[in-house]
């Protein structure tokens, strides 16, 4: 774990990037979740490791493991599979049996729940107040109502299985994301009051800047005046205006993305690449040169170019950035 403004390394638990661990660099960490535990008041990592397929909980302060791996999920856990339900539980798919599992916070021996689905989950996602689960299984996302477990909704928009799913901060709108590449845009209360009278809900936004599958969805704070980050196989991640729906700029990075996080302030993006394991930072706010911007500089190797990427977008309709 690196420290985010000068690289430095923190912990010696985990390797410097999300897709590797110190204990063996073959053990690969798709996905994880920052969650507060109210019980024991700090900050905590629930981490999805994907060759081991085992959920760990650690503590964020020291590295060091709360609980030993949550059982029942080894070696079928989707990339983007895992979910918060709450403050108390811990929800997670399976690769190879359509089958929703559910763990407490205070007993990890066993799920609390083994839920039957129509089919394999690829993606979960839980709404922020707890109330509603959606799982995306093959190109559809189901939607239940968490207290009753009734089906509300089935949603088909995606030429191909869906691959993730992330709720806005005040879970007003859905963003799905699909091996198609394409994002769609979701009202929340759209869906659910459609699908009540038997019609099928439009996207607010259809997104169609990506050209391989979508691995990861980052949306901000504010709810409908979020800013929405996606990342793609193809090595690309678009910003998005969620109130206006749209396309601010675009990163393009050396290989195919993992996944992405930002810092709370939404200054620095960092995308976990999966070529040679590392974690690429950006920074929104730095201003430029345009006298780098020669022919020396650009045939320049990526190692030797001290900024790792750069991008600075002057309004919606002009932007550029730089990549290493």
């Amino acid at each position: 774990i690196c420290d985010a403004d000068n690289g430095s390394l923190l912990w010696k638990l985990f390797c410097v990037a999300f897709l590797s661990c110190s204990e063996g660099r073959n053990r690969e960490i798709e996905g994880f979740v920052l969650v507060q535990n109210y019980i024991m008041s700090l900050d905590a990592v629930l981490l999805a490791e994907d060759t081991e397929g085992t959920l760990s909980i650690c503590d964020a302060d020291n590295g060091s493991r709360l609980t030993q791996a949550l059982r029942g999920a080894a070696g079928n856990v989707p990339p983007r599979g895992v979910a918060l339900l709450g403050s108390d539980y811990v929800v997670a798919a399976y690769k190879e049996k359509p089958v929703l599992h559910v763990w407490s916070w205070t007993k990890h021996s066993q799920p609390a729940l083994r839920i039957p689905l129509p089919g394999k989950a690829s993606a979960v996602s839980c709404s922020p107040c707890g109330t509603f689960c959606v799982c995306g299984i093959e190109a559809s996302f189901y939607v239940w109502e968490v207290a009753s477990g009734r089906l509300l909704a089935v949603v088909s928009h995606h030429f191909q299985p869906i691959s993730v799913l992330c709720f806005t901060d005040d879970g007003s709108h859905l963003i799905s994301g699909g091996r198609d590449g394409h994002v769609h845009v979701w009202s929340f209360s759209d869906v659910l009051s459609k699908s009540h009278r038997g019609e099928m809900p439009e996207p607010v936004y259809h997104w169609v800047h990506h050209q391989q599958p979508v691995t990861d969805i980052y949306c901000g704070v504010s709810g409908r005046r979020a800013r929405v980050f996606t990342s793609s196989k193809d090595g690309t991640c678009c910003v998005y205006e969620l109130a206006s729906g749209h396309h601010l700029c675009k990163l393009i990075f050396e290989s195919s993305l993992s996944a992405i996080a930002l810092d709370p302030v939404e200054l620095f993006l960092f995308g976990a690449e999966e070529k040679e394991h590392l974690i690429r930072k950006v920074n929104f706010y730095k201003t430029v040169s345009l006298s780098l911007l020669d022919e020396d500089f650009l045939r320049e190797r990526p190692e030797n170019i001290p900024q790792r990427a750069l991008l600075k977008a002057q309004d919606i309709l002009f932007s550029f950035c730089m990549w290493t």
